[in-house]
């Protein structure tokens, strides 16, 4: 006979490989439902889920977004993320520069380098500090400081301007509390300084002659620039200087919400309905025509050249109005490609007009389109800020940059792609993305590339 405690041990024995049993069931249950629900969400429930902002406090006392350390890549930036979620939107929109800036970490920057950097090249190179001290009243005060360097040029005095001012927002809002000082060095030209591998230099060197090897590696310095090419440059990048005037000129608050309701109904197929509709034709009175005018800017050779190689590619191309505006900084000048400018206020009289990069991206050209309810058809190499988060096909049409994609993907958008649904939609979508542009998101931007800058890199002496 076997006593209860016995009796006990020989229950608890025979039963242990069920319990086992039982427990694998639950866990693998658990692992179903988490991974087979998240593949048979929708894209906005997909996003809503991913770009949940839990804010709270680590123990340096910093905010933690919960989207910045999430291991699940975000959602593209598509039309229907911004009209469901602008939280999300944001993140997934500027979700490649600010990968530029988490690369960083680990890497240790020398002050004396910084200096050195900009003395060496102080025509186009700024030092800045943004610093949090106390004044004499005990108040916390954040300052965006010159250092050395150019002094003032006119294509990044705006953004100086703008950090000065929003210096403490960006601060008390987006770095942790032990922060004092962080520096910067500021490229006040528009070709990109901080040159990195760059696999495919020979073929993009002949596409567009900025592309070359030139400025400072990453060893020496970060560089900050309102242009880069992706895979050669390991600059990052801050807001254009067109950006400042826009937000100041065109936009308003009353417009804007009216603007983002409007557009945000993509039912709605009355393009009168756009701000200034006595500026903007409705969409099928536009003409098909495919239009740009712009200067020879890019390259004094022909050959390299972006502009030029894409009149010549397609100055006989029935549906294609290319022209050169004014011949300059050493461009030949070609009597065939000249045209006379187009006035902004006639932008809306097309449904689609063309972006070719210049020095390098064309900065306000897309906010012109946008504003025009126009579609983009963009030839570009270089990216900015903004123009790197527009995804083909959902705010702009890409054609390819060599001689012959020009023409091939040129003809494709002409016969296939301009007088779809999709083309009115994504006028409708970049012009919604022009007004959504306001000096807010300038601020949260330049917040979250400074929090994970801080985050990333070490300053030494």
């Amino acid at each position: 006979m076997l006593n209860n405690n016995e009796k006990k041990k020989t229950f608890i024995k025979s039963s242990f490989p069920y319990l086992v049993f039982l427990i694998a069931v639950v866990l693998l249950h658990e692992l179903r439902h988490h991974y087979f629900d998240d593949n048979n969400m929708s894209s906005s429930e997909y996003s809503k889920k991913e770009q949940i902002r839990i804010e709270t406090k680590d123990e340096i006392g910093v905010t933690v977004d919960a989207t910045h350390h999430s291991k699940s890549p975000p959602p593209p930036p598509t039309r229907l993320l911004f009209e469901t979620d602008k939280d999300a939107f944001f993140y997934s929109f500027f979700a490649e520069n600010f990968k530029d800036v988490e690369k960083l970490k680990g890497l240790n920057i020398s002050k004396a380098k910084m200096f050195d950097v900009v003395r060496r090249s102080s025509r186009k190179l700024s030092l800045y500090e943004l610093s949090r001290k106390k004044s004499d009243e005990g108040q916390e005060q954040a300052e965006w400081k010159y250092v050395a360097g150019q002094r003032s040029w006119w294509s990044t005095n705006e953004f100086h301007d703008f950090m000065r001012t929003n210096a403490n927002a960006i601060v008390s809002k987006y770095l942790p509390d032990s922060f004092t000082d962080a520096f910067f060095v500021i490229n006040c030209f528009d070709e990109p300084m901080c040159f990195g591998a760059c696999p495919k230099l020979d073929e993009l060197g002949k596409i567009h002659g900025s592309v070359r090897r030139e400025g400072f590696s990453l060893q020496e310095s970060v560089i900050w620039s309102m242009s880069k090419v992706d895979e050669c440059h390991d600059d990052l990048l801050f807001p254009f200087p067109d950006f400042f005037g826009h937000y100041r000129h065109y936009l308003n608050s009353s417009t804007r919400e009216e603007k983002l309701k409007i557009i945000n109904a993509t039912q709605l197929s009355n393009y009168n309905a756009f701000r200034n509709s006595s500026l903007l034709k409705e969409w099928d009175k536009r003409s098909n025509v495919i239009k740009f005018r712009g200067s020879s800017t890019g390259s004094s050779k022909k050959e390299t050249n972006l502009r030029s190689r894409s009149m010549k590619a397609l100055q006989d191309e029935p549906g294609y109005d290319l022209g050169i505006t004014d011949f300059i900084q050493g461009h030949p000048d070609v009597g065939e490609y000249k045209k006379e400018r187009m006035p902004e206020n006639e932008f809306s009289n097309y449904k689609a007009l063309l972006d070719i990069d210049g020095n390098s991206h064309s900065f306000n050209r897309q906010l012109v389109i946008g504003r025009a309810g126009a579609a983009i058809l963009r030839i570009n190499v270089f990216q900015d800020w903004f123009s790197r988060g527009l995804l083909s096909g959902e705010f702009t049409f890409d054609l390819e940059t060599s001689d012959d994609g020009i023409v091939s993907s040129a003809r494709k958008f002409r016969d296939e792609i301009l007088n779809t649904e999709n083309v009115r939609l994504a006028a409708m979508g970049l012009h919604a993305l022009t007004f959504w542009l306001d000096e807010s998101v300038g601020v949260r931007y330049m917040g979250e590339m400074i929090k994970r800058y801080v985050d990333s890199v070490k300053f030494i002496y």
